[in-house]
């Protein structure tokens, strides 16, 4: 059988961050669902929003390790957050969210 041509980055990070996730406590989840939707509202690139959110997922489990929870860390709720990091996005356009990041190997 032929060996894969073509990796999608955004779809593995997607499913990395989905099991990384899991292993979160419902109230850092909930945060965390309510930054990428207020993000997703602001840019069309996916592969940005879920990049944050691996790091969002990593703080959270670092808290989590130290007794507290992320928002705590970040010292700010979702819409504050949200508003802070979104400047620092590219928007993106419909295209970036069809044809994310895909790579092609020989």
């Amino acid at each position: 059988m032929l060996k894969k041509l073509v990796q999608n980055e955004y779809t593995a990070l997607y499913r990395e961050n989905e099991l990384r996730e899991s292993t979160l406590n419902m109230q850092d989840r909930d945060f965390l669902h309510q930054v990428c939707a207020r993000m997703a509202g602001y840019t069309w690139n996916r592969y940005e929003i879920e990049r944050i959110r691996k790091d969002l997922i990593g703080m959270a489990a670092q808290a989590e390790i130290q007794g507290g929870d992320l928002q705590e860390v970040l010292g700010c709720g979702p819409d504050e957050y949200s508003y802070q990091i979104v400047d620092g996005i590219d928007r993106g356009n419909h295209w970036t969210t069809s044809a994310l990041t895909i790579r092609w190997y020989t």
